[in-house]
């Protein structure tokens, strides 16, 4: 059995050959005209109703001064919103609008078809490899904090 650090090694090697291959190409195809982080915070907001600037900061891994500059373009864009906190008007939650989430649906559903389209490229037996791989993967990192 492997040790942890070697495990991490393999993990950094899949993240990076994975951004590389499938992850590059899908923001490169993708339709809407929006940075890598960009869609990032689109995907956050679309896993949560709504949350505040310092939860999404924290979630995205960078100030709240930075956030804000980026919620600003997307709220300019109408993709995202600003709504104060009916109990306390200090709080500001930020979500999508029906515009951004049928953004975020047009970008996923294009990017499952770019990957799909690289996935044609194996064999039937690497696609079924890679589809229990995956699954499994997925399964162990959801256990993760």
């Amino acid at each position: 059995m492997r040790d942890r650090s070697e495990t991490a090694e393999e993990l950094l090697f899949l993240s990076f050959t994975l951004h590389k291959k499938l992850i590059r190409p899908v923001i490169q195809h993708a339709k809407a005209d929006l940075s890598p982080l960009q869609l990032h915070v689109l995907d956050t907001l679309g896993e949560n109703d709504a949350v505040t600037m310092t939860m999404l900061a924290t979630e995205i891994r960078m100030s709240k001064q930075q956030m804000t500059r980026i919620v600003d373009t997307l709220v300019a864009q109408g993709i995202v919103r600003r709504d104060y906190d009916a109990l306390d008007r200090r709080i500001i939650k930020i979500s999508l609008t029906a515009a951004g989430q049928a953004m975020l649906a047009a970008i996923k559903k294009d990017a499952c078809e770019t990957v799909a389209a690289h996935l044609a490229l194996l064999d039937d037996d690497a696609l079924a490899e890679i589809d229990a791989a995956a699954a499994r993967l997925s399964a162990l990192l959801r256990k993760l904090p």
